[in-house]
């Protein structure tokens, strides 16, 4: 079974994706966050991400967000020119920006959109897609009345999680709903939303023996070593602050100021919350000198797994 890491905007970028790969692995892909068409072409920021130069040897699947025909052809056009030979269509972003622009979740509205888009995957035959979705935008049903369109789209697989767009990340997922598009659709499916354990994977596989894989975003960023089933605490949390060493001193080279590396590194502790002491964390969260948070970090090392603080 695939175990692929899903994109979050800001977090899982070029570097994060290699020092993960390097000192964790156990992933089949990465995806990049989403890179979209603007009125003056691609942001130079996504150009590097996607470059082949920033994915190196790192197993990496770019992502786009498109809300007609054009734009995801101008988009398949620069991955393709940069060697890509994989591309994912993002049709699940939830954020109202991007579902009101008809990107993402919002696309899901546009079957006519869509269907073009499919038949622009068609005419390109050197390029395996795959398509992330949720299970509407508005209506947890929209995902299964697609299934027709999408059933002769050529797509190596559809990941789908089971929420809708105005839901965000809050409430439960509808399983009800992922279930009847899983059996219905003939595409393989992977499964997104929630996986925080090994065992749900365990048990998503034990309930859906024929699903094709399990994407994680908000669990691994959160706990990078989630999949290593047999590591100690202690290998955990050596790896954990490799990770975060590395993040630090590639901020640090090329970020051009001090406020920039502190608000890039303080993004990583929305989700590493559980790492250290509630009293530490709002200090490195709230401090604006980089020499605080150097120390804060550093003698935040001892603290992990039973200090409370």
């Amino acid at each position: 079974m695939l175990i692929e890491f899903a994109p979050l905007q800001g977090i899982t970028d070029a570097t994060f994706r290699r020092i993960h790969c390097k000192e964790v692995g156990g992933i089949s892909h990465y995806y990049t966050p989403f890179i979209r068409w603007l009125p003056n072409g691609i942001r130079n920021k996504d150009q590097h991400d996607t470059s082949m130069q920033s994915c190196g040897e790192v197993p990496t699947v770019p992502q786009v967000i498109a809300a007609t025909r054009r734009e995801f052809a101008y988009l398949c056009d620069f991955l393709s020119n940069q060697g890509h030979h994989r591309i994912d269509l993002n049709m699940g972003c939830p954020f109202p920006m991007q579902v009101h622009a008809h990107r993402g979740c919002g696309l899901m509205e546009h079957p006519d959109r869509i269907k073009e888009i499919i038949a622009e995957m068609k005419e390109r035959p050197s390029i395996q897609f795959s398509i992330k979705m949720r299970i509407g935008n508005t209506n947890p049903q929209q995902a299964q009345l697609l299934l027709p369109m999408l059933n002769e789209a050529p797509l190596t697989h559809i990941t789908i999680h089971p929420r809708i767009a105005t839901q965000q990340y809050d409430g439960t997922p509808n399983m009800e709903a992922f279930e009847q598009f899983y059996n219905q659709c003939q595409i393989p499916i992977i499964y997104n939303g929630d996986i925080l354990t090994i065992q749900q994977i365990e048990q998503l596989q034990a309930s859906y023996p024929n699903l094709h894989g399990i994407m994680i975003g908000r669990g691994l960023v959160a706990n990078p070593t989630l999949l290593m089933k047999d590591w100690t605490p202690q290998q955990r949390h050596q790896s954990f602050w490799k990770i975060h060493d590395e993040l630090l001193a590639q901020a640090i080279q090329t970020l051009h100021d001090e406020g920039q590396v502190l608000n890039h590194l303080q993004a990583y502790w929305t989700y590493w919350k559980d790492h250290i002491n509630k009293k530490r964390l709002k200090k490195i969260t709230k401090t604006r000198l980089l020499k605080n948070y150097i120390e804060l970090t550093t003698a935040t090392r001892d603290d992990y797994p039973t200090d409370e603080g």
